[in-house]
């Protein structure tokens, strides 16, 4: 640990007796720290917040048997964000400032848990939980070289404020992302990022904040010197003004890609802008120009020699000429490849895509199409998904069960089967999770694992009201973290409906398991 850093040890001891660390720091199961702080998180809303407190000082110490820093800062910061649920605000910001000094000087951490993603993914989790200051904490605990980040992070708090009327935060947050903007000093960062949280913003429909952002980005254009990579921030422009409503805005922004994708030198990135700039095109009703751009990519494709590059880039243009909406002749780029293994990779995307735009029965006919069979599994994997997305589960059922590649099928239905329990249809849920726990016989260990899908179900069951069958199902999981989170889930439901006491006995039973 740097010596700049106070050890967790010193900061428990502020926090809470030395007596209590003593006790508590020699346990070392790593999931024991989510689950103290799932159940005190439900003792809290339950308002036993002393209970929850005494889990709170359980869990606190176990962070010093964590190994690495990098790991370190998430479980740090969920149970910061138990401190502020009890009342202990200052306690709350104390712990998360020492995880924040934690995750920009840990060493040796991957993309995965490196400073900027632990500290977006701690920010992430407690917007979706509300506690906002916490989050904007975490946000601005990102270093000055990370100011990409940072508008990235404020304006995802920003769109969530929206969602609950703090208009006055939203224009203060606007201002910020725009001051924090200037600080990147590559311009075409700068114009992305604006870019990005105008996007956000328009998710919000703060329509007025995102054309701030929009309009500074838009200034930042002269400025760009990244040829490579100005197309794409000039999509991600024009896109914010199709989300607008504003077709002629975008336009204008769409003829300045077009000229700035021809001075791409790089030939795959080139064929990446035109079919992209031309699947915009398409959007924004100018079917002509999306039509010659797309006839260009397909024009530099063809002239390189053939091979496993042309190839590549051929699956390029089919899949934009398929996003463009012109599925015949994407499936005509498409069997021209030369390569069976990469023909049926582009059948298998411009499936996908015809899906995505709500023409399932002309997906499913693509994708018979389709010989080999891991891209075909691939195919109907993603028209199930698409199928899920609108809400078609019964159908998108049917197309998963036509998937002969049983870890695939497996896969497709476990997202399916959370999707019922999501939308309260509670016993589709449970017979989906019974089929696939049958086809899982044969799978490893760990595929045939579902445990893991039987806390949503269980939570499911709970919010409409059938606690016996929450809880029988509940019983029935074996892992030991997956069932506590089960457990305080259904907690969690019976504490909505203002009964208090069955609550606290699920909360007493979890606890059992943890010790």
């Amino acid at each position: 640990m740097q010596p700049k850093i106070l050890a967790v040890a010193a900061l428990i001891s502020f926090l809470i007796p030395m007596s209590v660390v003593a006790k508590t720091a020699t346990q070392h199961n790593p999931n024991k720290i989510w689950m103290l702080s799932s159940i005190a998180q439900q003792y809290a809303k339950a308002g036993q917040k002393q209970k929850a407190s005494e889990l709170i000082t359980q869990a606190l110490p176990l962070v010093d048997n964590i190994y690495s820093n990098c790991d370190k800062p998430k479980p740090m910061a969920t149970i910061a964000g138990n401190y502020a649920r009890v009342g202990q605000e200052n306690q709350a910001k104390l712990l998360l400032e020492q995880a924040i000094k934690i995750a920009k000087t840990a060493k040796g951490c991957n993309s995965t848990n490196d400073s900027v993603e632990n500290l977006l993914d701690i920010s992430n989790k407690y917007i979706d939980e509300g506690l906002y200051d916490l989050a904007l904490q975490s946000v601005k605990g990102l270093d000055d070289a990370s100011s990409f980040y940072q508008v990235y992070g404020l304006s995802l708090i920003a769109r969530n404020l929206a969602k609950t009327n703090k208009l006055d935060q939203v224009n203060a947050l606007t201002t910020e992302i725009l001051n924090v903007a200037q600080s990147i000093k590559d311009a075409n960062q700068r114009a992305f990022a604006l870019s990005r949280g105008a996007y956000e913003l328009i998710e919000a429909r703060q329509n007025t904040q995102a054309i701030k952002l929009l309009a500074e980005a838009q200034k930042t254009i002269p400025a760009i010197k990244d040829v490579d990579g100005k197309p794409d921030t000039l999509l991600l422009i024009t896109r914010g003004y199709i989300k607008l409503g504003q077709p002629t805005e975008a336009i204008k922004i769409l003829e300045q890609a077009t000229l700035a994708a021809q001075k791409v030198s790089n030939q795959s990135f080139r064929v990446h802008n035109l079919g992209a700039i031309a699947v915009e095109y398409a959007a924004v009703n100018q079917k002509q120009k999306a039509n010659l751009l797309l006839q260009q990519a397909l024009s530099t494709a063809n002239k390189i020699k053939p091979g496993s590059q042309r190839d590549d880039l051929l699956l390029t243009v089919a899949h934009y000429t398929a996003k463009a909406g012109q599925y015949d002749q994407a499936i005509k780029v498409a069997k021209s490849i030369n390569s069976r293994q990469n023909q049926a990779a582009a059948l298998s995307r411009i499936a996908a895509e015809v899906a995505r735009q709500g023409k399932i029965d002309l997906a499913l006919q693509i994708a018979q199409q389709i010989s080999d069979a891991g891209h075909k599994a691939g195919a109907l994997m993603q028209i199930a998904r698409a199928l899920v997305s609108t809400k078609q589960l019964d159908r998108a059922v049917t197309v998963a069960q036509s998937i002969k590649a049983k870890y695939e099928k497996v896969g497709v239905l476990s997202e399916i089967a959370l999707q019922y329990a999501e939308n309260g249809n509670q016993d589709k849920a449970m017979n989906l999770v019974n089929t696939i726990n049958k086809l899982s016989a044969s799978l490893s260990d760990e595929e045939k694992d579902i445990d893991w899908m039987l806390p949503v179900v269980t939570q499911s069951y709970a919010k409409a009201g059938q606690f016996d069958q929450a809880i029988k199902i509940a019983d029935s999981i074996k892992n030991t973290q997956y069932r506590v989170q089960a457990l305080t889930q259904i907690a969690n439901e019976y504490s909505a409906k203002e009964q208090k006491d069955k609550s606290l006995l699920l909360l007493a039973q979890a606890m059992q398991l943890v010790k």
